[in-house]
């Protein structure tokens, strides 16, 4: 415990804390609103990633979704009572 509160001392106590998580905070916010910034540069420029992720997506690359096949049946979705079996051939003919 008394090391921890010696820390806590060394940094400035509880507002130095809170005064350099602030300033941490700011730092990201900055970071964050510049961000798109630079990827639109990176990306005129030729930079990292700029054209590969522009080209899977704009160029058509992406194979097209495949159509679900639709089930043909004749008795539009009604189970038989039978059991699938034809009339002709039936056990409960016989």
């Amino acid at each position: 415990m008394s090391q921890i509160r010696g820390l806590i001392d060394r940094v400035g106590g509880i507002d130095g804390i809170v005064g350099t998580i602030g300033k941490v905070q700011k730092v990201f916010q900055g970071i964050q609103q510049v961000s798109p910034m630079l990827k639109l540069l990176m990306g005129g420029l030729g930079g990292l990633g700029g054209k590969a992720a522009t080209a899977t997506a704009d160029d058509g690359l992406l194979a097209p979704r495949r159509r679900k096949r639709r089930r043909t049946s004749s008795t539009n979705g009604k189970r038989r009572k039978n059991g699938g079996r034809s009339g002709r051939y039936s056990p409960s003919r016989r």
